[in-house]
């Protein structure tokens, strides 16, 4: 496998082929292949979907992919089956003969499109002249070796394990059925479950240390992605259930990093396109669960060959094993074999051989324990140990060089007192280590005759489960740090000043940070920058010896297995519409899967970071951007940080303003004056980001000296079990936006389920009027975007003084139609059932203002209960527009330079769009008066499309109904007896049209679908109320029935 940068440069040449856009153009061809397949399944009655869609499927998109023409395809398939099963049973040279024909082939086709290119990734490698010699040649062959391996049965051994998961859960089957918009999302999970790559193997490139397990640079390590698919730390303790709600994030099926799947989006489009059509065609599957086999293969899960007339599904999910009786599709993990019992066959029985790791369990081989009392076998891990210092003599024990030991008064192994006999063969090594349990030593007792022997108690000796670490080299920062904490160790008698430190700590010691030191006069001692954590300590040292506080601009505590601490919620609650909100910690991450950097620091610096101590040498986490806006008053964050579209000449103009605030709460010295002149004089990014670090730990130095000396006027998000977050408190201006919020949150899960209740009432209202909509959707406002509203100022002021009533989209409904006419119908039939307390046409206010802009319409309405919502109405073109701008303004960045471009842009697009409509609205005018094509009136059976045919001629000045609602009555009739057009037309001959529409007084123009609904309440009345397809809307039909008869 190659690595970076040669992969890097590889990857590129490849990658244009399998972006999401260019997979998308793969749909009608995936599609159709799928159809046509399980369309034969179907006319056979069933059969084996594994070989006659699974594994065909795959192959055919890899050999477009590689641009096989149509002629080669056949042959193409059958190289593939071979090299693929030989490949999945770790035999390739099984399949010699498949390869070396699919080698030669490709090596022809190579040269065949050096003259004829094609949109293919081999004509991309021979354009960029990959294939120009023969070091290129062979990494082309070997490209497409991996593509044909890596390719089929991982997408064959999804595809099967989906059925066989959705034949075991019926109920997530049927929610796909009754909601097909479902599917993408259930494709996550079911790659999440199935994990066709159970796993691979890695090398360490460094140190890693892995829930507390250390892999030393080298070793081979065995990555199990369906382990880390289903740990429940991360996907919750229902991690081995099917659901295909779950919506699962940042999933190992495809791997991560820069080897993530090449061809991940085209898997999912096969998964998801190989899974509408199923449901669609075939949504009473079934599989044969006993009839399932499952391929012995060392890392890939999937189904094997099958031959015709074998049983119908031979596909299991991932963790599924040949040979095992039992067909459970949620048994994911796969009792694997050690690794490293292979090396002692021949004979590299290494202490601590490979690493069996994977994300929920890391394992590491135990070395070898000798019996107690005696000595460890020679090359045992831990057997030489580094004692510590003796406190008598100030010399370290060291391990015995004699060559024998005596263990006990007579060598017994009970918990006696030892005698140890060192025979030493240097003369200079005086230091003799005693030997016991496990090879681990002692420490000799204080006040022992040294020399020829030592005597040790039982209680001198060192836990054998506690090997003492072997002692780091003695670095200069570790030197400085000796000194200094001899220095600085405190005596009786002696006091100290007290100091603030700030940290402005990396999450990692490759990114460089930032240290300050203030005394309690708010005067700057001491600033650097630093990279490692001798360092840091070193640096630190002096000032940390007596009473201080040390603020850390990093998480402390991070116990949270996925998203934000509770203390960052609270503070993004309160800082969002500042942009001061903080980043996310969680243990998913690699910097805090050990505990994090900032409490280890701690814990070598001996403070205590619970922020209610009251010891005088004390830590906590704060967080510069919020102090920013209350200590200096500011609107928003200063944009200093170096982000994409932030130019060289901003960046230093918001620094050089923050250095201007700190100035006049902290006195600075010499020191910092040079880090301003090196602000003014920068021509780099990087100049400027040798000097922010510095910057952010003096505000975090000045923080621990107002949480010290004003702590009523400190708020401390959080707690320390699960993590805080100290800051300066807001201004008691918005400490009634502070009470709306918490509020809101309280009430927030009631209106999850009042947003629920509205989006039922007005789909059946407008179901009901028969009014042509796209969607309808609700939503009760997250408590963090009520925060951020709530938190919105003019010119400083609140712009809600009682945000609880003044902001009205609390619960909020959006009705998405397809022209501007039925925009205004909505809004008409909703003001007929419910009562409105606003009407708002922003389009019609953008255009009274002479512009293009936002076109909506915004109807603040309430129910009999007096539960209010607000409803937005407007074109599905427009809904695309705000959305977008909505996205762009208010979720992401607009860099200063791009906002008035932008502006001209959004204009642009708003004047384009309602063009878009207006036509669109012309179109279906004109088509209203066309006379449609005559059905057959005479055969049997209607459909919808024919219904519809039927209606436009029937009721011309009617509006067009949904789809579905042509549908659904299609599929009332028969219920009535009638089953041709023919029939429908007699029965509407002997109904009054006029009558019925004088009678209802339509207030808006009704759809085709509600006129023929209430011409057949008029021709069959009671009757029709009662028929099995009206039974959820018995009492409305009665209604209206009581209204026709007058």
């Amino acid at each position: 496998m190659l690595d970076p940068p040669e992969h890097t440069a590889f990857r590129k040449l490849v990658a244009r082929g399998f972006t999401p856009r260019q997979v998308a153009t793969l749909e009608p061809m995936v599609r159709a292949f799928v159809v046509e397949r399980l369309e034969r399944l179907r006319a056979e009655g069933g059969g084996d979907v594994v070989e006659t869609l699974f594994k065909p499927l795959p192959t055919m998109v890899v050999a477009h992919y590689l641009g096989v023409p149509e002629d080669g395809r056949e042959r193409f398939a059958a190289w593939t089956h071979a090299i693929v099963s030989a490949s999945s049973a770790g035999e390739v040279l099984g399949a010699a003969e498949a390869l070396g024909e699919l080698m030669a082939y490709f090596t022809e086709l190579i040269d065949r499109r050096r003259g004829e290119p094609g949109d293919d990734t081999v004509s991309h490698l021979v354009a960029a002249g990959v294939g120009d010699d023969t070091r290129g040649l062979l990494s082309i062959l070997a490209y497409i070796f991996t593509v044909v391996t890596g390719g089929n049965d991982t997408t064959t051994g999804m595809l099967g394990g989906t059925v066989q998961l959705l034949e075991a859960a019926r109920d997530q089957r049927r929610l796909l059925l009754d909601d097909p918009g479902l599917v993408p999302d259930a494709v996550e999970e079911l790659l999440r479950l199935t994990s066709p790559v159970q796993g691979l193997a890695r090398t360490t490139t460094r140190d890693v240390e892995l829930h507390g397990t250390k892999v030393p640079e080298g070793r081979r390590v065995l990555l199990l992605y369906g382990a880390a698919n289903r740990d429940p730390r991360r996907y919750g303790p229902d991690a081995d259930e099917l659901d295909v709600r779950r919506r699962p994030t940042q999933i190992l099926t495809f791997s991560q990093g820069s080897h993530h799947c090449l061809g991940a989006a085209a898997a999912r489009l096969q998964a998801r396109v190989a899974l509408e059509e199923l449901l669609a065609r075939c949504p009473d599957f079934a599989v044969d669960l006993d009839g399932v086999e499952w391929r012995r293969a060392p890392t890939c899960a999937a189904p094997p060959g099958c031959r015709s007339g074998s049983r119908r599904e031979r596909a299991a999910p991932a963790g599924r094993r040949s040979g095992e009786s039992r067909a459970d599709p949620r048994r994911g993990r796969r009792a694997l074999r050690r690794p490293g019992r292979r090396r002692r066959r021949h004979g590299r029985d290494r202490p601590g051989g490979p690493v069996l790791a994977g994300h929920a369990l890391p394992l590491l081989p135990r070395p070898a324990r000798a019996a107690p009392g005696l000595r460890a076998p020679r090359g045992t891990p831990g057997r030489r140990h580094r004692g510590r210092r003796d406190r008598g003599s100030g010399r370290s024990p060291r391990a015995t060089r004699g060559r024998r030991a005596r263990v006990g008064a007579a060598g017994a192994r009970g918990p006696g007192p030892a005698r140890l006999v060192r025979r030493g063969r240097r003369r200079h090594d005086r230091r003799a280590r005693p030997v016991q349990r496990g090879g681990r030593g002692a420490r000799p007792r204080p006040g022992r005759r040294r020399g020829r022997r030592a005597l040790v108690g039982a209680r001198d000796r060192l836990p054998a489960d506690r090997p003492r670490p072997r002692r780091p080299r003695r670095t200069r920062a570790r030197r400085a740090v000796r000194r200094s904490r001899r220095r600085n160790h405190p005596v009786v008698g002696q006091s100290f000043p007290m100091h603030y430190v700030g940290v402005d700590l990396a999450w990692g010691e490759r990114r460089p940070s930032g240290l300050a030191v203030l005394d309690a006069e708010a005067r700057l001692l001491h600033i650097a920058t630093v990279h490692s954590d001798d360092e840091i300590e070193a640096h630190l040292a002096p000032y940390v010896g007596g009473s201080c506080l040390v603020a850390f601009d990093a998480p402390l505590i991070v116990t949270n297995a996925t998203g934000s601490r509770p203390a960052e919620q609270a503070l993004g609650r309160d800082f969002r519409r500042f942009e001061a909100a903080p980043h996310p910690a969680n243990t998913s991450k690699p910097e805090f899967v050990a505990g994090s950097r900032g409490a280890r620091l701690c814990k070598r610096l001996r403070l205590d970071m619970d922020p209610r101590s009251g010891r005088p040498r004390r830590a906590i986490e704060v967080y510069p951007h919020p102090a920013t806006i209350v200590l200096f008053g500011l609107g928003r964050t200063l944009k200093y940080k170096d982000k994409r579209g932030r130019d060289l000449d901003l960046l230093r103009s918001e620094l050089l303003v923050l250095m201007a605030h700190v100035e006049r709460i902290v006195a600075t010295d010499r020191a910092w004056q040079a880090l301003r002149t090196q602000v003014e004089e920068a021509t780099r990014k990087s100049h400027l980001r040798e000097v922010e670090d510095q910057v952010d730990a003096v505000i975090c130095a000045y923080v621990a000296l107002f949480a010290h000396r004003w702590p009523e006027r400190t708020t401390t998000y959080g707690d320390f079990e699960q993590g805080y977050i100290v800051t300066p408190t807001l201004p008691d201006a918005h400490a009634t936006i502070r009470a709306a919020v918490e509020e809101y949150a309280e009430r927030q899960p009631e209106l999850v389920a009042v947003a629920r209740e509205y989006v039922a009432l007005v789909t059946s209202i407008l179901d009901e009027a028969g009014i042509n909509y796209l969607t309808v959707t609700g939503r009760a406002k997250s408590v963090d975007s009520f925060a951020a509203k709530a938190g919105r100022t003019v010119d400083g002021v609140p712009l809600y003084t009682d945000p609880l009533r003044d902001i009205g989209d609390q619960v909020g409904l959006r009705v998405i139609t397809y022209v501007r006419s039925d925009v205004a119908a909505v809004a008409e039939v909703l003001g007929s059932q419910l009562r409105i307390l606003d009407d708002r046409d922003l389009g019609q206010e953008t255009a009274s203002e002479g512009r293009f802009g936002y076109a909506s319409r915004h109807l603040q309405v309430a129910r009999a209960d007096g539960r209010t919502a607000q409803v937005q109405v407007r074109t599905v073109l427009q809904h695309a527009w705000a959305e977008f701008e909505h996205d762009i303004r208010y979720k992401g960045t607009v860099p200063e330079e791009h906002a008035r471009d932008f502006d001209r842009r959004f204009t642009l697009a708003a004047g384009l769009l309602e063009l878009a409509d207006q036509e669109f609205t012309t179109i279906r005018d004109r088509l209203r008066g066309v006379t449609p094509e005559e059905p057959d009136t005479q055969a049997e059976g209607i459909t919808s499309r024919e219904l519809a045919a039927f209606l436009a001629g029937q009721y011309a000045d009617a509006e067009w109904s949904r789809t579905d609602h042509y549908g659904w009555i299609a599929g009332l009739l028969p219920e009535l007896g009638v089953t041709t057009l023919a029939e429908l037309g007699h029965v509407l001959a002997d109904v009054d049209d006029d009558r019925i529409a004088a009678r209802m007084d339509y207030r808006y123009p009704p759809g085709a679908v509600r006129r023929l609904d209430d011409a057949l309440l008029a021709a069959y009345g009671e009757r029709y109320v009662v028929l099995p397809g009206n039974a959820h809307r018995q009492a409305a039909l009665r209604t209206r029935l009581e209204k026709m008869r007058g």
